[in-house]
C-alpha cells in the first residue's frame, strides 16, 4: 500500500500524509506515463508514452537510485509497448511500428 490518494509521492508537502505507507523503490517523474517495463539482467527497461520531464516518448533504463537514463528516442509517436526476448528490447508506438533493439 502506497497511500494514494492520500499520499502523493514525493510531493514535499504530502511527506506527513505518506507516514505509514510503504516507499516505492523507483520514482518517475511527474506524468511519464509507463506503458510497458521489461527487464534483460539487473537492467530495466520502461516504455513512456510522453517521456520524462516532456521530452517526447522514449524508452528508458533505470538505476539502481530510479533514476531514468535515455535508452531510444526520436519516435514518431508516442509508445504504447514494450517487451524483452533474447537480449532485445521490441517497442510499439502509435503509428503501429515495432522495432527492435539489442540491449548492451
Amino acid at each position: 500500500n502506497y497511500g494514494f490518494p492520500t499520499c502523493t509521492w514525493p510531493a514535499a508537502e504530502t511527506m506527513k500524509s505518506c507516514k505509514g505507507f510503504n516507499e516505492p523503490a523507483i520514482l518517475l517523474p511527474p506524468h511519464s506515463s509507463p506503458m510497458g517495463i521489461g527487464a534483460i539482467g539487473n537492467t530495466f527497461y520502461v516504455s513512456l508514452f510522453g517521456g520524462a520531464a516532456g521530452k517526447g516518448p522514449e524508452v528508458v533504463t533505470m538505476s539502481k537510485k530510479g533514476q531514468p537514463f535515455p535508452f531510444l528516442t526520436g519516435f514518431a509517436a508516442p509508445t504504447i509497448a514494450l517487451g524483452v526476448n533474447n537480449g532485445s528490447v521490441y517497442v510499439g508506438d502509435l503509428t503501429g511500428t515495432i522495432y527492435k533493439v539489442a540491449a548492451k
